[in-house]
């Protein structure tokens, strides 16, 4: 059965589901607008729950206000459900997104969503709070733009042989947390290829999770700076995933695009203490901001617990 498409006009509070409780067999949501302005609100794209082989619609949900709930499509997805491809949006603060389920189990996938918040304390999830069996992340965007928000670019948990997909994150301002997959990953979960972005101050990457138990894995996860992009640690890189930290708009002082003899400045192959804009201790701090002439400390690139760079681990744009 196709759902119709409808429109939702909210304000104030709401629990909404866009088309029905249930979407099983070969149902198909339709592809709904949810516009609202008000707090405290919990908007479902589809439906509570996805089952068989049904399938999510096109949702489109945008809340202004605060300590707002979206999730693109149900509460739960099992089976061989999918996804529909979303775009979420809220505006304002301590918003919570889901950019597809709240659990996905089964070999449910998720789709390919975009998730944007502007305000500060949110939390986005590129497609569920929890992923179970086989099921499969979306190759999702994720954006940010205000202080202590929180990204995660598929789950909050990933377990037994889930996988991710491969997302985006970015974020501008201030003491951001990034995740390119979960926070956890347990048993044989496996991350995607990620891809982050920070531009503030105190700002934490993670390509994968903050904790990997049993097999679990990582993906190969690019972490992309400048020269003023802000302070920011990168907190779990391992070039034997191969992640690799890319350079974009990242030049020396004449304004020059930077290259590998700008960072390894005393041409000995690795990054150390001889190097100009280099400090090692038991983590590696670049200065991008002073090797491009501006003043020390303001925009440093930490990689935390990993010395003796080379060369392979960079990207230069």
């Amino acid at each position: 059965m196709q759902s119709k498409n409808q429109t939702f006009d909210l304000s104030g509070t709401n629990f909404v589901y866009g088309d029905a409780l249930l979407l099983d067999h070969n149902d198909k949501g339709g592809n709904d607008t949810f516009t609202l302005t008000g707090n405290s609100s919990v908007l479902y794209g589809d439906s509570q729950t996805m089952t068989d082989t049904a399938r999510g619609g096109n949702d489109v949900l945008v809340a202004n206000g605060n300590l707002n709930f979206l999730v693109g499509d149900a509460d739960l997805m099992q089976g061989a459900s999918a996804g529909g491809n979303d775009s979420l949006t809220t505006i304002g603060d301590q918003n919570f997104i889901i950019c597809d389920a709240v659990q996905i189990h089964g070999t449910s996938t998720g789709g390919n969503d975009s998730c944007t918040a502007t305000g500060n304390g949110n939390s986005l999830f590129g497609d569920a709070f929890d992923m179970f069996a086989t099921s499969i992340g979306g190759d999702d965007t994720l954006a940010a733009s205000g202080n202590g928000n929180f990204l995660v670019g598929d789950a909050y948990d990933m377990l037994v042989a889930s996988r991710g997909g491969d997302d985006s994150l970015s974020v501008t301002g201030d003491n951001n947390k990034l995740f390119g997959d979960a926070w956890f990953m347990y048993d044989t979960s496996s991350g995607g290829d990620d891809r982050l972005t920070a531009t503030g101050t105190g700002n934490v990457l993670y390509g994968d999770a903050q904790s990997l138990f049993g097999a679990a894995s990582g993906g190969a996860d690019t972490f992309v700076f400048g020269s003023a992009n802000g302070t920011a640690t990168i907190a779990d890189f391992r070039a034997s995933d191969g992640d690799v930290i890319e350079l974009v708009t990242a030049q020396d002082a004449a304004g020059a695009a930077l290259s590998w003899d700008d960072l390894d400045s005393n041409g000995n192959g690795v990054l150390d203490d001889g190097d100009a804009w280099v400090a090692v201790g038991g983590s590696t701090e670049i200065d991008l901001g002073a090797l491009a002439g501006g003043p020390a400390g303001v925009n440093v690139v930490t990689v935390a617990g990993v010395t003796n760079l080379m060369v392979d681990d960079f990207l230069f744009a």
